[in-house]
């Protein structure tokens, strides 16, 4: 049996057995009126499915019932949740206002993670909207900021490099020296990025971006 989750804006994770055609409540033993921002489920656990929620990480086991796991995001907005691929207790958590935190022992402790975002923006705080793994590599990580930066990491998140869109100029900035934490390594090639409706694509190594058509919407969130 395939079960499809589907998180809403305001009732909370819905479950379909029959391929959606029918759909019931999922995360059992919880109240539903709540925004649900991102699911994560790892093919090493089956049946345990997480969300993240405006009212902090969620966790459904597979008995179908759910509980709130405690975190530094109990009073945030879980915008952004990621599992290793190799390890499903190995969580990274992002968050609105924009924060990162890293459990490796499924929930039961917590770390903040460093990222060094703006302290404004026109949204106001900026926020984290997407966390990817990289597939073969579990110390590499990639983080999205609305609106800020993607931001890249090859040791778990303890540092990372970001590329900053110029306020003037609708290209990245990708020079080591320009959005570096210290002591971080340097940027990756990254598929593409869309920004202000540019596709952008790396060049060469990644030091240098080109514009790769354009994109209907205005910005995008998520790296893939």
């Amino acid at each position: 049996m395939v079960s499809v989750y589907a998180g809403t804006v305001g009732w909370g994770v819905w479950r379909s057995d029959d391929l959606g055609e029918s759909w019931r409540f999922a995360f059992e033993g919880l109240n539903v009126e709540c925004r649900i921002w991102s699911l994560s489920w790892h093919p090493q656990e089956p049946g345990v499915v997480w969300a993240g929620s405006d009212r902090g990480l969620l966790k459904q086991f597979p008995d179908g019932h759910a509980k709130r796991v405690p975190s530094p995001a109990d009073d945030l907005q879980v915008w952004a949740l990621a599992q290793a691929p190799r390890d499903p207790r190995v969580l990274i958590v992002g968050t609105n206002p924009g924060h990162l935190f890293r459990s490796d022992d499924g929930g039961g402790s917590w770390r903040e993670l460093p990222i060094d975002l703006v302290d404004e923006c026109l949204i106001g705080k900026p926020r984290i909207t997407r966390i990817r793994f990289d597939p073969f590599d579990d110390d590499a990580l990639w983080a999205s900021a609305e609106i800020d930066a993607v931001h890249h990491s090859r040791d778990g998140g303890k540092l990372g490099d970001a590329a900053r869109k110029d306020s003037s100029s609708p290209t990245f900035t990708t020079s080591p020296s320009s959005r570096k934490t210290a002591g971080a390594s340097c940027w990756r090639p990254l598929r593409s990025v869309c920004i202000s409706r540019k596709t952008m694509a790396p060049a060469g190594n990644g030091s240098g971006w080109t514009r790769r058509g354009s994109t209907p919407v205005a910005s995008s969130r998520a790296p893939i």
